[in-house]
């Protein structure tokens, strides 16, 4: 029998990635595809989770007869917050999804863990193209959004954030009033 991650694989192939499927167990409840990547602002590698619903598991879950299946998105940040820092990770988790492209961030407040989770309907003829763009996207947004919450998890306020960016404004303003006045 075919996997039901086997169109899904050849396209995470298609795209440069090695995809690892991983079976049911202990500790991994459901049938998942993994892949690495290298977000540019760390060392450290980052795993991309690819958990695929099928139209029959989706009808179920939703009590409703269903025609497209469901692909969940998740990517763990590797990091952990402390009592203080989680009112932070959360402020910053609710700012960021309410300007980003693709909302995603959350916060694990029993664990916490900050992690990135995105969910689409996919069709029997999905379009490769966008699929591809939204996974490229999502890793651009870990990659550029990961660096605020390992700051909160060191200690840093989110009214940090907003002193930084302002001053920067201010001083890139300055700048080209001075350029106006020569």
């Amino acid at each position: 029998m075919q996997s039901k991650y086997h169109q899904l694989t050849a396209m995470l192939k298609e795209m440069g990635f090695k995809p690892i499927s991983t079976s049911v167990s202990e500790n991994n409840p459901v049938e998942c595809l993994k892949i690495s990547f290298n977000p540019e602002s760390r060392d450290e590698k980052l795993e991309l989770i690819f958990t695929l619903f099928s139209p029959q598991e989706v009808s179920i879950l939703l009590q409703d007869q269903i025609e497209f299946s469901l692909l969940n998105i998740i990517c763990f940040l590797p990091l952990t917050f402390n009592n203080q820092s989680i009112e932070e990770a959360k402020f910053l988790a609710n700012r960021l999804n309410a300007i980003a492209l693709l909302p995603g961030f959350c916060i694990d407040e029993n664990d916490q863990k900050a992690f990135y989770r995105y969910s689409l309907s996919l069709t029997p003829d999905v379009n490769r193209d966008l699929l591809k763009a939204t996974i490229n996207l999502i890793m651009s947004m870990i990659d550029i959004y990961g660096d605020p919450f390992i700051q909160i998890a060191d200690g840093k306020l989110f009214d940090d954030f907003i002193n930084e960016a302002l001053t920067d404004y201010l001083a890139d303003l300055n700048k080209l009033t001075l350029g106006r006045n020569q």
